[in-house]
């Protein structure tokens, strides 16, 4: 007896042990994968609005910590929990690009282990087995399940991009509720109610941290039909009085889930922040929008399975007509694989509670109030999770076929190994501004359509360029966007503002009047100008320029005391103090 004993417990550590090295080499491998992301820049494509620009980001004050739990108008979306680790993080190490992104890299290795523990306690409750009865092999096909959501290119976005902390953090907050919700199902546990309890607190974490498990209440309902089977797969019968108790536990997470919904719509509809309105029913047709809905739930089945040519901004659904092939094909896909699935209920219930995780998480990334949508890799990140566990299944299932089994393990391998030369070649894509950005652009063609999109694209790697001392590229990226929009006077503002820092103060001074012309209210920069004129000792040319500054604003002090001092130089003292008197006279506003 006492040498069985030993046996078991020497069993039991070397499971727990397996658990303990699958979980590490997980995480040791998306670091391998992605470790380029950290040295990354910012990049000029919302990195700069909502981190290293954003003027809210001042510290961790009372007043910080007011605006970070009840300001919504900057951007137009409640994420308090996002804004306070941005905060934490700025106050602690400031504005060095290399922290953000780690944190960012650490939160997704640290989700590729919990997705692994996630699945491997899925398939135990699938095989009604314990701990203690666990095969090694049930380990390994949810290692391998995690591997490939964890490794594959679709996660480079929400791993290399710093913004993206709202993504991985309110994943790994979700993923520790989903796994808190498991435990407070297993009735031995002495600890049941309070695992409950922070669950649900976790849940409302992950959502305010950023709203993309919205519709996770529909994973924990579709839990109870499998693998708990606690709810039967026909759902007339959910109404039954038997599970009035596991309904009474749900209502809070949907509750939770309306109310954060609610705040946000509330938020974007009357704070919209950077937000355009919110489209009509003529702007965006009702046809429209349940194609759409369509399009998605389908992009994100087949699109996993075809991961090449990623773009950060993809386009199809900017513009399209309802019937269009691709969205009738959408729409096929959808509603036959619910029938045909709803009828094979009994027979696969994963698969049937798989795609209803799949259609219930991306609800709220079906853009039915957003127009154009886009529908980019970010929004694979949760519902990848459900097709990887269902892959881990299948792999549970098939391990008694020996011969099948290797074939299986040796396929799956070289597709981690596929997948995450992929994802380290995409992350290398958004390491610094320059490849980046022309990676877009080399995803738009000359259509008319994209025309503003691509003036858009020049004039941050303008911006990008300038940062880093090259006026020369800074200049040309300029001239190419105001080649491409030759009546859009911001471009032409900019691009004279580069040319001044490239210390070509006669080109800018032409790029100004161009300006001017196109758009007065563009007429500020002439000041600049003039200022530059006078450092290199042209005084009648600035003076001309703080004349056409005090055009647009003749209470501008910086311009009213800039033309006194030149004409002052130019011996014309009367004149001088005539602008002196009204830049000492209490009228004179700031200048903008």
């Amino acid at each position: 007896m006492f040498g069985s004993g030993t046996r078991t417990d020497d069993l039991d550590k070397h499971k727990h042990g397996l658990k303990k090295q699958l979980f590490l080499l997980l995480f040791l491998l998306v670091c391998a994968v992605f470790h380029p992301v950290v040295r990354g820049e910012f990049l000029f494509w919302d990195d700069d609005f909502h981190i290293f620009e954003n003027p809210h980001l001042t510290g961790l004050s009372w007043e910080q910590l007011k605006w970070i739990f009840t300001g919504t108008e900057y951007f137009g979306r409640y994420q308090p929990l996002l804004w306070l680790g941005w905060s934490v993080i700025k106050s602690c190490v400031g504005l060095n690009p290399f922290w953000f992104h780690l944190i960012v890299l650490l939160y997704h290795a640290s989700s590729a282990g919990l997705v692994f523990l996630m699945i491997r306690k899925l398939l135990l409750l699938a095989e009604k087995a314990s701990e203690e009865t666990a095969p090694a092999h049930l380990s390994i096909a949810a290692a391998l399940g995690a591997a490939l959501w964890a490794v594959h290119p679709m996660r480079a976005e929400t791993t290399a991009w710093a913004v993206e902390m709202g993504y991985a953090q309110a994943l790994f907050l979700f993923l520790l509720s989903f796994l808190c919700f498991l435990r407070s199902t297993e009735s031995s546990s002495a600890w049941r109610s309070g695992y409950y309890w922070v669950s649900l607190a976790l849940f409302l974490a992950s959502l305010i941290s950023f709203p993309i498990a919205m519709g996770g209440f529909v994973v924990f309902i579709a839990l109870e039909i499998y693998p708990l089977r606690r709810l039967s797969v026909d759902p007339w019968r959910w109404l039954a009085a038997s599970n009035r108790r596991i309904a009474l536990e749900k209502l809070p997470f949907v509750a939770v889930a309306v109310l954060v919904g609610w705040v946000n719509l509330h938020v974007r509809s009357y704070h919209g922040g950077t937000w355009t309105a919110l489209p009509t029913l003529n702007d965006f047709p009702p046809a429209a929008r349940v194609m759409q809905a369509f399009y998605i739930w389908a992009y994100y089945i087949w699109r996993p399975l075809w991961p090449v040519h990623l773009t950060p901004f993809p386009t199809r659904l900017m513009t399209f007509r309802p019937f269009e092939a691709d969205f009738v094909l959408s729409a096929i896909l959808v509603l036959g694989l619910s029938a045909w699935l709803f009828l094979q209920r009994r027979r696969w219930p994963a698969a049937f509670v798989v795609l209803g995780c799949h259609l219930g998480l991306l609800v709220p990334m079906l853009g039915l109030s957003e127009h154009p949508h886009y529908p980019s890799d970010r929004y694979d990140l949760i519902v990848g999770i459900c097709w990887a566990a269902l892959f881990a299944g299948w792999l549970e299932k098939s391990w008694p076929w020996e011969r099948g089994r290797r074939v299986l393990l040796g396929g799956t391998a070289v597709v981690i190994l596929l997948l995450a030369l992929m994802s380290y070649n995409q992350a290398l894509i958004w390491q610094t501004n320059d490849r980046f950005l022309h990676y877009i652009l080399s995803g738009l063609n000359d259509s008319p359509l994209f025309v503003p999109r691509r003036v858009n694209i020049y004039t941050r790697l303008a911006r990008a360029y300038s940062q880093h001392g090259d006026t020369t590229n800074a200049v040309a990226s300029l001239r190419t966007a105001a080649a491409l929009m030759p009546e859009y006077a911001p471009v032409r503002v900019q691009l004279g503002n580069t040319l001044m820092a490239a210390g070509q103060p006669e080109a800018a001074r032409a790029t100004f009047d161009d300006a001017a012309r196109l758009d007065p209210q563009f007429s500020s920069p002439f000041n600049d100008l003039g200022v530059a004129f006078a450092q290199q000792g042209k005084l009648d040319l600035a003076t001309e320029q703080f004349a056409r500054a005090l055009g647009a604003n003749p209470a501008n002090p910086s311009a009213l005391k800039n033309m006194a001092t030149a004409l002052q130089q130019l011996g014309k003292t009367n004149e001088a103090q005539a602008y002196l008197r009204k830049f000492n006279a209490p009228s004179a506003a700031p200048s903008r």
